[in-house]
């Protein structure tokens, strides 16, 4: 090998790995205020859902809502950027915006929606897909909610990929219902799960794939 090279393999061969240098955290609007981190939040966005990505204003706005319960992963190897995130947010809150695609559930639910929170989206940056962030971050979300009055947890999930599969088998015990159904992002299951058993204590956390 050259000098320049060896000096560049050394670089690549010291570059730690993905799953190792990322960390998870809460969301915390002074640790991270909105004008840092929101243009890479909407980058992340945009790559994930093209055209169908959502305004900065809604997600300006639900990352300022003290109801919201917001995990990130950011990377260490690059100054904390944030690389990933599961949002969840009051099932109401979600089942009213003027976008939503499923407004009949605000007045079908057969559940109480004041005491159910709903993951508005869970995503990361294509750079950092496929090396199992995501178990850590839904545990960490779920933790936080588990902190609330919360009873349910509702989400759409995408079939494509195995991913809705891997939630029903990491959270089978407290599945209560979940379909499939089109949508405007392709296939989704809808899946509502029970975070209480009886006495109102927290289920186990079982960590998702």
């Amino acid at each position: 090998l050259s000098m320049t090279e060896a000096v560049r393999v050394r670089h690549i061969n010291t570059e730690p790995p993905i799953s190792t240098r990322c960390r998870h955290q809460l969301y915390d609007p002074i640790s991270f205020p909105w004008s840092r981190i929101g243009e890479t939040v909407m980058e992340i966005e945009q790559e994930n859902f093209k055209e169908k990505a959502e305004t900065e204003e809604k997600f300006a706005g639900i990352f300022a809502d003290s109801e919201s319960i917001i995990g990130l992963i950011t990377d260490t190897f690059l100054g904390e950027k944030v690389v990933g995130m599961s949002v969840v947010v009051p099932a109401v809150t979600e089942y009213s915006f003027p976008d939503w695609e499923f407004p009949h559930r605000l007045n079908e639910s057969s559940v109480d929606l004041r005491r159910a929170r709903y993951v508005h989206v869970t995503q990361l940056a294509k750079s950092h897909q496929g090396h199992k962030l995501v178990g850590d971050l839904n545990k960490l979300v779920l933790g936080k909610i588990l902190e609330t009055d919360a009873l349910h947890l509702e989400r759409d999930a995408a079939t494509e990929e195995g991913y809705a599969t891997k939630l029903l088998a990491a959270y089978a015990h407290q599945i209560e219902e979940s379909y499939v159904h089109p949508s405007k992002f392709g296939e989704q299951m809808f899946i509502r799960q029970r975070l209480r058993a009886i006495g109102l204590q927290p289920v186990p956390i079982y960590q998702a794939a």
